[in-house]
């Protein structure tokens, strides 16, 4: 038990742990059965339910004194008895990021807790997925960050206003946002370089990000396939979207996936489906690549699983 008391001491020691249940800080996700069966509020439980999906051992959560519901704000990982290794946490970060979930989390170690900033990407060099922290206390100096990170500085909300985080937790490094501009930017550049009409370019901008999201999406876990690449090659010989816009075959698969999705969403008239056909799409492949580098979305620094389903229907 030695672990886990090392772990519950680092949270007391910044503050995060309060003798009344009903007004605790903290909440476990282990717990959320126990939580349920109590008048612990809902939006408690339902915020545990969303952290459980990215392996979170704790929530942080902050109260207010009029009637509004409490907000999940610092997810907390237990790296001391539930350890992970760095390329699983930078999967998390990754995943944290693009659902918009919390600003900041915590990796508790045995000597120290490092503090993320998870409003900002992760970093891909020499195409590594890494995740780096903006802090990191030692357990052993701790009393010299308990005025910046102790719980009372984000039960009162000063802790967004220090100076010192003037250039973390921003809401221009989202991950909606940076896929909102990624979005205009492309636009205006195939409004200037492709023939096709305005309002055809962006109904195919649309278009892309729905494939995009199925393509990320598509896969089955249990099975370790991509079923949605599966579909993809049947409809067209080709399995991404990066070849499918490459070699012009994007009306073979929304023929395919208008058959199967109801709604209209991939449903073109007949006008648009002659002008895709006879138009040269290819290089818009370059904008949905993979690789990093050859695109302005940085779709590696998305977890498409997390990305919000409104933010995509909103697009739509």
């Amino acid at each position: 038990m030695k672990n886990i008391e090392s772990y519950i001491d680092a949270l007391q020691d910044l503050g995060f742990l309060q003798a009344d249940s009903q007004r605790s800080s903290i909440f476990f996700t282990k717990d959320i059965n126990t939580y349920i069966e109590s008048e612990i509020s809902p939006y408690i439980i339902i915020a545990l339910d969303k952290a459980k999906h990215f392996k979170v051992d704790a929530v942080y959560f902050r109260f207010f004194d009029d009637d509004r519901a409490p907000i999940a704000q610092i997810y907390i990982y237990d790296n001391i008895t539930n350890r992970k290794n760095r390329e699983e946490y930078a999967k998390w970060h990754k995943a944290i990021w693009s659902s918009g979930e919390v600003p900041l989390f915590y990796i508790i170690n045995n000597n120290s807790i490092e503090i993320f900033d998870s409003r900002k990407p992760i970093k891909i060099e020499k195409d590594k997925e890494l995740s780096h922290p903006i802090d990191v206390i030692k357990l052993s100096e701790i009393d010299h960050s308990l005025r910046k990170y102790n719980a009372e500085m984000f039960n009162n909300g000063c802790f967004w206003d220090l100076n010192e985080n003037s250039n973390h937790f921003l809401n221009n490094k989202v991950a909606s946002e940076r896929l909102v501009n990624g979005l205009h930017e492309v636009r205006n550049i195939l409004h200037k370089s492709l023939t096709l009409p305005s309002e055809i370019v962006d109904r195919l901008l649309i278009i892309c990000i729905l494939i995009k999201y199925l393509e990320e999406n598509g896969v089955d876990k249990e099975l370790n396939i991509n079923l949605a690449h599966d579909f993809f090659y049947k409809a067209t010989g080709f399995s991404t979207l990066e070849e499918i816009l490459a070699n012009n075959k994007l009306t073979d698969l929304l023929d395919k996936l208008a058959f199967y999705f109801n709604g209209g969403i991939f449903s073109i008239d007949k006008t648009f489906h002659a002008e895709l056909q006879n138009a040269d799409i290819s290089s818009i492949a370059l904008f949905f690549e993979a690789n990093y580098t050859n695109n302005l979305f940085g779709w590696r620094e998305y977890s498409f699983e997390y990305i919000p389903v409104e933010l995509i229907s909103n697009f739509y």
